[in-house]
């Protein structure tokens, strides 16, 4: 099983390297890997992202064995909460907490997971912003405060392994 977490803001390009990375897996493997995508809680509860981000993982390695690529996971929360749920964001890391995800951090690690962070310039997220695409992020100012966080978060993170 092989997981892989495509994280960054919006406009950096993660949805054409997640549908590369799935051409390559499906080229050299012959296996369609899974595309999942880890939208905001359906539910504003710990319990809620901890079963989101952990326990679903597990149910769907015990299920699939087989690729999975990510297009965001746990990173959204102490990106996203603070910006848009900031009544749900007590340390900086949304609902989950940083002691949470720090566990959810380490338990994807210990199921072998990783993440990759796309970036781009600030002038090339402005730009893909204003064409047709995402309709979360309302305004420049919201991209860029996703794009900053994003960077915060990469020193806490266990899994992550390159920056693209």
């Amino acid at each position: 099983m092989t997981f892989i977490i495509i994280e960054g803001p919006t406009c950096a390009g993660k949805s054409t390297l997640q549908a590369e990375i799935a051409h390559q897996i499906e080229a050299t493997t012959g296996a369609t890997p899974a595309i999942l995508h880890q939208g905001q809680p359906a539910e504003r509860t710990r319990r809620w992202v901890l079963d989101a981000y952990a326990n679903k993982i597990d149910r769907w390695f015990v299920a699939s064995k087989s690729q999975v690529i990510a297009d965001r996971w746990a990173w959204g929360e102490p990106v996203y909460a603070p910006i848009y749920r900031p009544e749900t964001d007590v340390d900086g890391f949304g609902l989950l907490g940083i002691a949470g995800w720090r566990w959810v951090e380490l338990f994807l690690m210990s199921r072998g997971a990783i993440t990759v962070h796309v970036t781009a310039s600030a002038d090339t997220l402005v730009k893909r912003l204003r064409t047709p695409g995402d309709d979360h992020v309302k305004t420049v100012d919201d991209l860029l405060s996703i794009a900053s966080r994003y960077k915060d978060i990469v020193p806490f993170s266990p899994t992550y392994v390159m920056k693209i």
